[in-house]
């Protein structure tokens, strides 16, 4: 996710103000440190323009 959040040019703060969770749980979620529901998931693939399939299967390849 952070890969893909990068080449929007976005920091945390604007992805989580464009997809509405909290800031501190994408800082979470970035290093694998916690996990969303999938709501939050579905939420940040439409802000970032990628399927929800490709965000999900970036998380677990890291």
């Amino acid at each position: 996710m952070r890969i893909r959040r990068k080449t929007t040019g976005w920091n945390q703060s604007n992805l989580a103000s464009h997809a509405s969770p909290q800031t501190s749980a994408l800082g979470r979620v970035e290093p694998g440190d916690g996990v969303p529901n999938l709501r939050t998931v579905e939420r940040i693939a439409a802000t970032l323009n990628v399927r929800l399939s490709l965000l999900i299967h970036d998380y677990f390849a890291d």
